[in-house]
């Protein structure tokens, strides 16, 4: 039984109602997006955290449970999203660091010339034993620095599956370079 105000949105969003969801969407896109500014501090990367979950909360309306603040849902969400977003660009000015030092060393030394083929080859091999499309997200993400709706459109896959390729294969990545190369003093970034 639906009652009135935002239970009855959400209620209505839980039976695919667009409509209800349009309203939510519209009732919160402006608080969440000042509070997403205030964080990430780019117009571009607060709609794109916006649109994140939102299609987010259309993904899991089945599950919402209309006692619960759909306000609080959408915040906390948020606000996961926002420490997401900035861990992974954190891993990838790691990564880009850690291959720009090596790739700098490269000019200077012929062990850090070794070091670095050594380390893009065990990458690279690494990235072959991959599945083809966690491969192609590693890829994307890392090398070509797409964001996550960036990457899903461009392979034609959804936001939450990107971000399930990217997590299993930079965990994958992670745990085959500290297998296999032999080098110790790089620095590994913790990779989501």
């Amino acid at each position: 039984m639906c009652y009135n105000g935002n239970s009855n949105l959400i209620c209505l969003t839980r039976l695919g109602n667009k409509e209800a969801f349009e309203k939510i969407y519209q009732k919160y896109h402006k608080p969440l997006f000042y509070f997403a500014m205030r964080y990430l501090k780019s117009k571009e990367l607060s709609e794109d955290a916006i649109q994140d979950i939102f299609v987010k909360l259309w993904e899991k309306r089945a599950t919402l449970d209309k006692s619960k603040s759909i306000k609080e849902f959408l915040f906390v969400c948020l606000k996961n999203h926002m420490l997401n977003m900035i861990r992974n660009q954190k891993n990838k000015q790691y990564i880009a660091a850690d291959l720009d030092k090596h790739k700098d060393h490269e000019q200077n030394n012929t062990s850090d010339k070794v070091s670095y083929s050594e380390f893009s080859h065990v990458i690279n091999q690494g990235l072959s034993e991959l599945p083809s499309r966690q491969c192609e997200v590693f890829k994307l993400k890392v090398f070509q620095e797409l964001s996550n709706p960036e990457i899903a459109q461009e392979l034609g896959i959804s936001i939450n599956t990107t971000k399930v390729h990217y997590y299993y294969s930079a965990q994958y990545i992670k745990s085959y370079i500290i297998k296999h190369w032999s080098r110790t003093e790089i620095y590994l970034p913790r990779l989501k």
